[in-house]
């Protein structure tokens, strides 16, 4: 099997044929890790777990606790659409002075993306004259065939 782990396959994915694979009768950690492409420490912690009749799944409260609660990403939110060329860093700065807690701007676009609102600066583009408009239709027929 190969060693990269498979892109369809999640991790509680893996935990779980682990646990199938264990309960089955392999009980080798190197073998087990090289069906299930968990690292060998994991499987061992893995392994622990399931002789100790607890479960594989995540525990809840695991990991590091988010900065902005619910109605800081609320406030932001709502700054952001209401100043749609605003940029993260006085987003920032705003949702800070009306009572945020203070974060980085890539906190900031983290929080904008969870929530579907991407900044796209549109390009700008220079406005045409009618001399240049018609430069570039004459040019347009004169290059038509080009190949």
């Amino acid at each position: 099997m190969d060693k990269r782990k498979r892109r369809d396959e999640s991790e509680f994915d893996r935990r779980l044929r682990l646990e199938n694979l264990y309960e089955s009768g392999i009980t080798n950690p190197r073998k087990l890790s090289d069906l299930t492409n968990i690292h060998l420490s994991n499987v061992y912690r893995n392994m622990k777990k399931i002789e100790e009749g607890k479960g594989i799944e995540r525990q809840p409260g695991s990991g590091r606790p988010r900065i902005l609660q619910a109605n800081d990403r609320r406030r932001v939110y709502q700054i952001a659409n209401k100043n749609p060329y605003m940029s993260a860093t006085k987003i920032s700065f705003k949702a800070t002075s009306l009572g945020n807690p203070k974060v980085s701007n890539m906190t900031i676009l983290r929080t904008l993306y969870e929530q579907k609102v991407f900044k796209i600066v549109p390009k700008k583009v220079a406005s045409l004259t009618e001399r240049n408009i018609e430069k570039r239709v004459i040019w347009c027929q004169k290059y038509k065939n080009f190949n």
